[in-house]
């Protein structure tokens, strides 16, 4: 009977799952852009390209369909080598709320965010885990920027002291558009139900 019991006690643990822990890491090389072909490529074909009158930048790939320059495209978050440490700890992640599209994150993350200065043109990539596995992955995007992101963002301002305390911790998670307006575009995340399944566990979901 004790042998059993040991037994039972031995399978529940191995079939628990353990606590949900999210954490934001940054790469340690640039990812490449999963869609699209380099400049110099598209010129072989083609000789004119929208928005080339900016620095198109050695990251930058070229949607072939609408002869744009994607500046910051999708990455395989599967395959991107990841730093040894996270950048951001799950205590610092404090909610995401679907109805403003904002994540709250603590003041050590809001300043550790503010402190990247990453191009305007690149931004900078991260990628969300859960339990240390990939769930989601993007870009953290400055405001200022006078280009635009084709995939995910999580947007911030630069230098915090500079702008009034209720705007520090609030960033905007949003689908980047290329060079049009961005800020109001929501990430379908439907197509990362294991990121919104993580939120929810560990109640940093708002307004679901």
């Amino acid at each position: 009977m004790k042998n059993y019991l040991l037994f039972l006690l031995f399978l529940f643990i191995g079939c628990s799952n353990p606590d949900n822990t999210i954490e934001i890491y940054l790469l340690k090389s640039r990812a490449k852009n999963k869609y699209g072909i380099s400049p110099d490529e598209f010129r072989k074909i083609n000789t004119s390209i929208e928005n080339e009158g900016f620095d198109i930048g050695r990251f930058s790939t070229v949607d072939t369909l609408n002869k744009k320059i994607n500046f910051a495209g999708e990455f395989d978050i599967y395959e991107s080598k990841l730093e040894d440490k996270p950048f951001i700890s799950d205590e610092e992640i404090e909610y995401l709320d679907l109805k403003t599209n904002k994540i709250k994150f603590t003041e050590s993350a809001a300043v550790k965010i503010s402190s990247l200065r990453a191009s305007m043109r690149e931004g900078t990539q991260f990628v969300i885990t859960n339990n240390k596995k990939p769930v989601f992955g993007g870009y953290f995007w400055n405001t200022f920027s006078s280009f635009g992101s084709d995939w995910n963002c999580i947007s911030y301002v630069h230098n915090l002291k500079d702008h009034p305390e209720k705007e520090q911790y609030n960033h905007i998670l949003y689908k980047g558009n290329g060079m049009g307006f961005w800020l109001n575009n929501q990430v379908d995340l439907n197509k990362y139900l294991k990121f919104l399944h993580a939120l929810e566990e560990s109640n940093k979901l708002k307004n679901r």
